[in-house]
């Protein structure tokens, strides 16, 4: 485990090739940190800002009913954006291994997703807006660039 507190804040900080989660503040925020090369999880947090995610095990950020904005998730082995419940707003999500950004129940806006290995952005339910996607399911499985079926989508491209 890299940096782990139970609640509270985590800023400017960088967690580097540990053996399980890089970043872990499940009930606090994480902003303008780091997460790099970590065998499980790069940032597990309910609220990150300004961050970064790069070659992590599994998920580059994941949490739970979770709020992520202005931050960037690439080369991950899992997603790189997962969580439940939540809003994603203005990040970027590139070369993951699985979705570029995975919300089930929640909002994904103004963001964008390139050349990852399943879909680009699934959001089953809730909403996706103003978001670019291209070049994704390089794992030749049927992803799609935007897979919304049952959310509202608006101003997306390509569109649903």
């Amino acid at each position: 485990m890299g940096i782990e507190i139970t609640s509270g804040n985590i800023t400017s900080s960088n967690a580097a090739s540990n053996g399980n989660i890089g970043i872990t503040c499940a009930t606090g925020s994480v902003a303008s940190c780091s997460a790099t090369q970590n065998q499980g999880v790069g940032i597990l947090s309910a609220s990150v800002a300004n961050s970064t995610a790069f070659g992590n095990g599994n998920a580059g950020i994941f949490g739970f009913s979770a709020s992520v904005s202005n931050s960037n998730c690439s080369s991950n082995g899992g997603a790189g954006i997962s969580m439940f419940f939540g809003s994603v707003t203005n990040c970027v999500a590139s070369s993951n291994a699985k979705d570029g950004i995975a919300v089930n129940s929640g909002s994904i806006t103004s963001s964008i997703t390139l050349d990852n290995g399943d879909n680009g952005i699934t959001a089953p339910s809730g909403v996706v807006a103003f978001c670019k996607s291209a070049a994704n399911n390089h794992n030749n499985n049927g992803g799609v660039d935007i897979s919304a079926a049952g959310g509202t989508r608006t101003g997306n491209f390509p569109t649903p």
